[in-house]
């Protein structure tokens, strides 16, 4: 009870709190005890966890449920990557993509290219979208933090994201990400997509390379959703084309 009347955001609660409701359960237990043994107290405690066993099976039937669609997501999305010919990512040379591997960016480096490089690439394609007739939003409130999403009504969004995010160099690598000092973190300019991040960093890409990287990546989405998306009876490994 202590916890349940607590704010979520709270993780100790107040002395008085514990005090109260400790005693206040010791005082039902004990007046229950005297009034009709210790059948009435297993008897009354049986009916107050009755409700939140149905609410303990709602929530495992929930869980389930969403396990069921992330592997389905899994399925169909590794499905999709048949249908999708994967752009060129890198261009340049051998020479630039050695540079983008052995080079460790400073986070107002990839500030800059998310500003001059993947902030142009989104405009660009949220002009076609919307010439497609798709409703679609640029979130540019986080300088080191930018998405472009498009809009699918009652299906899922399509969300591309784009996020400066720090990592400790190689050479150190046994150090605490929290002591580290700024000079042996590095940042990567990391895709997210609706379903978190896809561990790839798109650091020196060119504006024709991100943009050929959103396309490949809502094509995929876009074939996730014609086949499945917001179906209930999804079965696990059925074949979408049947």
């Amino acid at each position: 009870m202590d916890m349940l009347s607590s704010k979520k955001d709270v993780e100790v609660t107040p002395l008085w709190q514990r005090i109260f409701w400790g005693s206040i359960t010791g005082v039902i237990a004990i007046v229950l005890l005297l009034n009709g043994g210790l059948g009435t107290l297993q008897a009354v405690s049986t009916t107050t966890a009755f409700p939140f066993s149905i609410v303990i099976l709602i929530s495992i039937y929930g869980l389930f449920k969403a396990l069921r669609m992330d592997i389905g997501k899994i399925d169909i999305r590794s499905k999709a990557n048949m249908y999708v010919q994967p752009s060129t990512r890198d261009s340049g040379g051998w020479q630039k993509r050695l540079r983008n591997v052995t080079v460790y960016p400073r986070r107002d480096n990839v500030i800059k290219f998310m500003n001059l490089v993947v902030l142009p690439a989104f405009e660009d394609v949220k002009a076609e979208f919307v010439k497609q007739g798709l409703a679609v939003t640029i979130d540019t409130e986080k300088d080191d933090d930018i998405r472009i999403v498009i809009d699918h009504g009652d299906n899922a969004n399509f969300i591309y994201r784009v996020k400066a995010k720090h990592y400790l160099k190689p050479s150190f690598t046994l150090l605490d990400e929290e002591s580290a000092q700024e000079d042996q973190k590095y940042f990567r300019a990391e895709v997210y997509l609706d379903d978190g991040s896809k561990g790839y960093d798109i650091m020196g890409y060119t504006k024709e390379n991100i943009m050929n990287d959103i396309v490949d990546q809502y094509t995929s989405h876009h074939y996730f959703i014609q086949n499945y998306e917001m179906r209930s009876d999804y079965d696990v490994g059925s074949n979408p084309n049947d």
